[in-house]
């Protein structure tokens, strides 16, 4: 932690950067909670706590990495933006964090996420629709408004589209939102 007198400008923001991160995140899994409660579709029901589909997401996560690892790398000129957006704003300003804390803001992210875009959401739909449209209309509307929510960037945004469709992809073949998450 940087100490009130005398830190780098750049280290204070991360910190900030840091801290607000971690509440936002986890509100949205509050949120995501307490929505579902609402609506009667609680998405932490969604969640079943066992080893084997913790390791299935572990397994389930490398194919998506690979992805996104090779499509960093192509020259196209929307992919170099957001190489740039990435070298410029958000390396930077998670600079000053720990690994505890990056740990913990992904986890966050991880549960409340998946909580709202695949367990109320997608879900949700799938059960208020029902069949086959209510599948496709849950997968379909899970993953553009995960990509929406994280519209950066336009690229950024069909990015994370594409993720939102494999995690619901993930969700629907495995039916235990902890593999997602």
């Amino acid at each position: 932690e940087p100490s009130p007198e005398g830190d780098s400008d750049e280290f204070a923001y991360s910190g900030s950067v840091v801290r607000a991160a971690i509440v936002f995140e986890g509100m949205i899994a509050l949120g995501a909670y307490v929505l579902g409660d609402i609506v009667e579709r609680p998405p932490g029901e969604r969640i079943v706590w066992h080893v084997g589909d913790a390791l299935w997401g572990l397994v389930a996560a490398a194919p998506m990495l690979l992805a996104l690892t090779l499509l960093m790398r192509l020259p196209i000129a929307a992919i170099e933006r957001l190489r740039d957006f990435s070298r410029e704003f958000l390396i930077p300003m998670f600079r000053g964090a720990t690994w505890p804390q990056l740990i913990l803001i992904s986890a966050l992210a991880g549960l409340g996420e998946e909580m709202l875009f695949r367990g109320l959401i997608q879900h949700g739909l799938m059960d208020a629709i029902g069949g086959t449209e209510g599948i496709l209309a849950g997968l379909a509307i899970g993953s553009i408004t995960f990509g929406l929510a994280h519209a950066a960037t336009r690229t950024y945004a069909i990015v994370a589209g594409l993720v939102g469709l494999y995690l619901g992809g993930v969700f629907l073949m495995s039916g235990n939102l902890l593999v997602p998450i």
